[in-house]
């Protein structure tokens, strides 16, 4: 049988994976143009007492972090407000700005830029490192979490910790990395999700937020986030600009390349 559900709120379509495994509650329907709809929720027992991370402010308040999308540009629709769309690779740089910034904030690592030695020590340049400081653990889950994770207990330049946090190649890095982000929101509870199965064998995902999580938004507001990168930007620009350099890198080793070349003989 057909069923028609109507949404309240439009959710914010995504065709990234899901990492959860948490439990879900599921709820299965066939759309008007046969498309598969299985409508998912975390079981989450007090959703009023949730901290977003750094990360998650970013996503949930995005249009304090990026401009609006332009005609040519990724778009990404906010979670609080979808009619509305902001540039995904702004969004996708700001959370990993508040991910790194946050995570040092919260006294987990620490930065340093410093001259490292290239081509067998003929050259040197600036770069950026992140050196582990233990702290209290980010929440399972959350792209803070996983940048720690990759971390481990040394140091490491912050672009290769980016690299391995993103674990593999995708078309398109910028919106993988806020995937990773609704991933860890969803796993929480504090987003639901639809998968949405087409033609059998296209499967993407829309996300809404879950109930209580408006009011959420408004008692953490994206301000403490937002003074957090501006000051670093202010008062440390070498880190800054290290810091958004080292983002750019670990996103372009991660796009995926297609072969286009054919072997010669």
């Amino acid at each position: 049988p057909v069923v028609h559900v109507a949404e309240a709120v439009k959710p914010v379509e995504s065709s990234g994976p899901i990492r959860s495994g948490a439990p879900s509650r599921v709820r299965s329907r066939v759309t008007s143009t046969n498309d598969e709809v299985h409508s998912m929720s975390q079981v989450q027992a007090d959703v009023a007492s949730a901290r977003f991370t750094p990360s998650e402010t970013v996503l949930l308040h995005g249009d304090r972090f990026a401009k609006e999308a332009g005609m040519l540009r990724g778009k990404t629709e906010l979670l609080a407000a979808a009619d509305r769309k902001v540039s995904t690779d702004e969004l996708a740089e700001a959370a990993l700005l508040a991910t790194v910034l946050g995570s040092e904030e919260a006294g987990a690592i620490r930065l340093e830029a410093r001259t490292k030695k290239v081509l067998f020590g003929l050259m040197s340049r600036k770069t950026l490192y992140a050196q582990s400081a233990g702290g209290a653990p980010a929440p399972e889950g959350t792209v803070e979490a996983q940048f720690r994770a990759a971390l481990g207990s040394g140091e490491k330049e912050v672009s290769d910790v980016l690299y391995q946090m993103l674990e593999r190649d995708t078309f398109y890095p910028a919106e993988d990395v806020l995937d990773r982000v609704r991933a860890g929101l969803f796993g929480r509870g504090l987003l639901e999700r639809d998968e949405v199965k087409k033609l059998k064998f296209f499967t993407s995902y829309r996300y809404r937020l879950a109930g209580g999580v408006a009011d959420l938004l408004r008692e953490q507001p994206a301000d403490p986030v937002r003074r957090l990168l501006d000051e670093c930007e202010r008062s440390r620009p070498e880190v800054w600009q290290l810091l958004r350099k080292h983002i750019s890198h670990a996103l372009v080793m991660r796009k995926e390349q297609s072969d286009t070349g054919g072997s010669s003989d």
